[in-house]
């Protein structure tokens, strides 16, 4: 099986997603944060265009320049916020330079990446180049037993994504490989410039959503006995005593207030937040770009608006739905 795919960047704009389509993309893949950990600045349009285009998000990516391992923790809840409960893959791509005398600090980094993201639900898998696999990570390959992804170009000029490289070409790192990026000068339709051309073997498994289904009993009965409780009303309150009494809830408005930790749960359980629930550390509540991004998602998915404002108040429902109202 063989599965033609792109990884796209901020520096790769695309005019039409339909048009990619069409020149043969069957999946992708995105950079998700940049070097100072803010969101690529084209992830949520490559995430919206290729998502209503029907093109399966494979997984994303973070280019790590990280060299100590709570560096590299840390950047695995960065890219967790910024997912907001997006279930996706997960890829750490290894090749930058100040890596390359780490020695065991960079499996251990790796790992505990990886820990991280699996911690989340996600799956987690490592992307880099032939030749730095083989020089800095092949000795520790007993302890990185994860997906692969590998880059090695066997051709200099530019490709058209309709042309299958040679499989002599193929990377073999001595197990079984995810994905070969065999070029970065591709020319797709659709697209400006050249992008990163992929041939990937494995079932390309895209979940952008959870299934209602899948919850837990919080949703059921918890998430109504804990904002009762938060709202100082009796902890069998019902469920439109809790309504009558529910506050606005967003990023600019009781950001802080107790409901929050609620709302935390709530949408954790929905799987669409996956950052820390602060009050199980002893902190304040915070509804924080991650908890927006996750009220988007729930908006969407389970309450229905076309619209989705990222707020919790009881003109657009979110309270509501979420009381089994």
């Amino acid at each position: 099986m063989k599965i033609k795919g792109i990884d796209v960047s901020t520096y790769n704009v695309i005019t039409d997603y339909a048009k990619v389509v069409a020149a043969g993309v069957e999946f992708a893949i995105l950079k998700v944060i940049n070097k100072s950990l803010q969101p690529d600045k084209r992830f949520e349009t490559h995430w919206a265009g290729f998502e209503g285009a029907g093109v399966p998000i494979q997984g994303v990516y973070n280019y790590s320049y990280a060299t100590t391992v709570s560096k590299f923790k840390t950047d695995a809840q960065r890219v967790l916020e910024v997912l907001a409960g997006r279930k996706t893959m997960v890829w750490l791509d290894i090749e930058n330079n100040c890596q390359k005398g780490l020695g065991k600090t960079l499996a251990n980094g790796i790992n505990a990446y990886a820990e991280v993201i699996q911690a989340a639900g996600l799956q987690f898998g490592v992307y880099t180049g032939l030749s730095f696999y083989n020089s800095y990570l092949k000795p520790y390959a007993a302890q990185l037993q994860y997906p692969f992804w590998v880059a090695r170009y066997p051709v200099d000029g530019n490709m058209i994504i309709a042309t299958n490289p040679s499989d002599s070409k193929r990377p073999d790192i001595g197990r079984e490989l995810y994905g070969w990026q065999y070029s970065s000068k591709g020319i797709v339709n659709g697209i400006n410039g050249n992008v990163d051309l992929n041939e990937w073997y494995v079932d390309i498994e895209a979940q952008t959503t959870v299934p209602q289904e899948s919850v837990g009993s919080y949703i059921v009965d918890g998430f109504r006995k804990e904002l009762a409780a938060a709202l100082k009303l009796k902890e069998y309150g019902s469920a439109a005593e809790v309504l009558a009494r529910t506050v606005t809830i967003s990023a600019k408005t009781n950001r802080n207030h107790a409901c929050v930790t609620a709302l935390e749960r709530l949408l954790k359980e929905h799987g669409y937040y996956t950052g820390v629930i602060e009050a199980d550390q002893g902190k304040k509540p915070t509804f924080g770009n991650g908890m927006a991004k996750a009220t988007a998602l729930y908006q969407a998915n389970i309450v229905g608006l076309k619209k989705p404002d990222q707020e919790w108040t009881k003109g657009n429902k979110s309270y509501k739905k979420a009381l089994q109202m």
